[in-house]
């Protein structure tokens, strides 16, 4: 499928393309919104459960900061998620948080909209070709090659230690 939307983008017509790529953002962004709705359903909404990490979720997504930072976000939060579409890496955290926060879904297709469009006229111009160009360096030279294994290992070590950490903070909390 990849290369599909590769050919596509490097040979189909501009108003084919641009709706193409509206359709892929605004697909993956509903999705990931709905993800950050489910999570709320299962870790903030209904009653305070009895123990365990969900509760302590849902005692830090009910304390009275964080309410009035969701509200808010609720509030004012709608630019940060057509800004969002500007930038790598971000996305995903915006939209899920807006569904975390309950963002309705009206208002946060009204808000990504711009975004949406905004990402599809990147993607369709000069995005995809930079990305791939970008890739293609990266992969073709040992520099590339070592600067990405690089960042791999670091983002595992940092997960492992991570892990090793709140395994060891989680047998201290049952000990005492």
């Amino acid at each position: 499928m990849h290369k599909a939307i590769g050919h596509l983008v490097a040979t189909g017509p501009f108003p084919v393309v641009f709706l193409v790529m509206v359709l892929l953002v605004a697909s993956r962004s509903n999705l990931v919104y709905g993800i950050g709705r489910y999570g709320r359903l299962l870790t903030i909404s209904g009653a305070e459960p009895a123990a365990g990490p969900r509760r302590r979720v849902w005692l830090w997504a009910n304390a009275g900061a964080t309410q009035r930072a969701m509200d808010n976000i609720r509030r004012r939060g709608w630019i940060v998620i057509s800004l969002s579409y500007l930038t790598v890496g971000i996305q995903t955290i915006v939209n899920v948080a807006a569904g975390v926060v309950g963002l309705s879904w009206p208002r946060y297709v009204l808000a990504a909209i711009p975004g949406w469009l905004a990402w599809a006229l990147i993607y369709s111009t000069i995005g995809y070709a930079v990305w791939r160009a970008a890739g293609a360096a990266a992969a073709g030279s040992p520099v590339g090659i070592a600067v990405i294994a690089t960042a791999l290992a670091a983002v595992a070590f940092l997960a492992v230690r991570r892990l090793r950490r709140s395994r060891r903070a989680h047998g201290a909390s049952q000990d005492g």
